[in-house]
């Protein structure tokens, strides 16, 4: 990230602009005409103030000024009139025009801002070696100690249990247990594993597709995502609560009665996965990100639906009776 310039006010540039107004004043001009006549004649020069001056620091104080750019280019020739031997001397007549006087304010101000900020540029070299850290994780905060060899191999005992290490839907508890996951994660595990092509997944293939979870996404939002989404997107759609939720339908001891009215599966799953979306999907925009899932109590309610068995009381998304009066209403 580049450093940020620091504005300050150039005092200089501002003390040239006084003192040229001042210098082009007819007051001043008549002043500085009377000094150098009465310096050319050695007169002893009274200043202002009541104390006398040196004529020779005076008068090598006017020629320093003479000499200055500025003052050659901002005043006007003096006068044919004018003794050969004050050539050096200051002017005593206007700007020649506004023009002119800006030109040099232009060309001074520009030398003067390169100055100043050459100095700021040197003066934060230093901070540029300095390292941001990274503060934004899109996949959740990287957590330092994750041993993923000693998560992989917990589940290969757990596939062991099962016959030619392969688990079906009902066996995905276990394995979402073994994957230190709530246990209705299961079927987002067996789903994204292959398992509703083949009817089973096979320790390698799970193996393998979790080991990814594990270096890529480092929280559950950004685990759960990865486990609904389709292929090729970063978000979720209505669509992809689908067979989360007929899982759930499935095999919830309070929905056990479904079973025998299966007509009520897609409309419940329907009400609970607008439930979902108002709630979660502040943006209004149809995709769930993992920051607006994060942000949420959605995962929370996931874990509860294996602690608590009346689903009525999982008020915020899986009640049956609010969606049985949502049903009847609308």
């Amino acid at each position: 990230m580049p450093a940020v310039k620091v504005l300050q006010p150039v005092l200089k540039m501002k003390v040239d602009e006084l003192f040229l107004c001042w210098l082009s004043e007819t007051a001043t001009q008549v002043m500085l005409k009377d000094y150098l006549r009465s310096i050319t004649s050695e007169e002893k020069i009274e200043i202002g103030s009541g104390d006398a001056g040196d004529n020779e620091n005076i008068l090598s104080q006017i020629i320093y000024v003479s000499k200055q750019s500025m003052l050659g280019s901002l005043m006007s020739p003096l006068t044919p009139t004018s003794p050969p031997h004050l050539s050096t001397a200051l002017p005593f007549t206007t700007p020649t025009s506004p023009r002119s006087c800006s030109g040099i304010r232009g060309k001074r101000r520009s030398s003067s801002s390169r100055n100043v900020q050459s100095k700021k540029e040197e003066s934060l070299t230093p901070s540029l070696s300095q390292t941001i850290p990274t503060f934004y994780f899109p996949q959740g905060c990287p957590k330092e100690k994750v041993n993923i060899d000693a998560i992989i191999a917990k589940i290969d005992r757990t596939f062991s249990q099962f016959p030619n290490e392969r688990a079906t839907l009902e066996d995905m508890g276990k394995v979402a247990k073994a994957c230190d996951c709530p246990l209705y994660w299961k079927g987002p595990l067996f789903y994204c594993a292959g398992g509703e092509r083949t009817g089973f997944v096979s320790v390698h293939k799970f193996v393998a597709m979790w080991r990814k979870i594990l270096q890529t996404c480092h929280d559950a939002a950004a685990k759960f995502v990865h486990l609904l989404k389709s292929p090729g997107y970063n978000y979720l759609v209505q669509e992809d609560f689908i067979p989360f939720l007929q899982d759930v339908v499935n095999s919830h001891p309070s929905l056990v009665f479904l079973k025998e009215a299966s007509e009520f599966h897609s409309r419940y799953i329907t009400t609970v996965i607008q439930r979902i979306f108002y709630t979660v999907n502040r943006s209004w925009s149809g995709r769930i990100t993992c920051n607006e899932l994060r942000k949420s109590s959605f995962l929370q309610n996931v874990a509860l639906l294996e602690e608590e068995v009346d689903i009525n009381q999982l008020t915020e998304y899986f009640s049956y009776e609010h969606f049985y009066v949502i049903y009847c209403k609308f």
